[in-house]
């Protein structure tokens, strides 16, 4: 079950990051933004952010590579789990009730960038 980082994502600034608009900077040199919905999910994808971290317990963490593709109606999302380097294709309804949509529902799950 995913649940928020120790530090809660709260020691994340932007004092001239170099992150994306939007985006925090972690103590580690990592940007990051919270996911809060498929919707927005979506939105950072078609934006082109492509890597996202779900925390775990502890200071855990699964990466993923998602792309969303919209021409692909019944399941327009692509997912690489690099943890374990699987891929799945899945339906809104899918995402939903996987760890990413529990990870969405529980804060734990966010884009993560470089900053360049």
């Amino acid at each position: 079950m995913a649940i928020l980082p120790k530090n809660g994502g709260k020691n994340m600034n932007n004092k001239k990051s170099g992150c994306p608009t939007g985006f925090s900077l972690e103590k580690n040199g990592i940007c990051y933004k919270k996911v809060t919905s498929v919707n927005d999910l979506i939105k950072l994808c078609n934006k082109g952010f492509k890597e996202y971290v779900l925390f775990l317990q502890g200071s855990l963490k699964s990466s993923k590579i998602i792309h969303y593709t919209p021409e692909v109606r019944k399941r327009p999302f692509d997912v690489w789990n690099l943890i374990d380097d699987s891929e799945e294709r899945m339906s809104i309804a899918d995402l939903k009730e996987s760890h990413i949509g529990k990870g969405i529902k529980q804060n734990a799950f966010y884009c993560e960038e470089t900053p360049r």
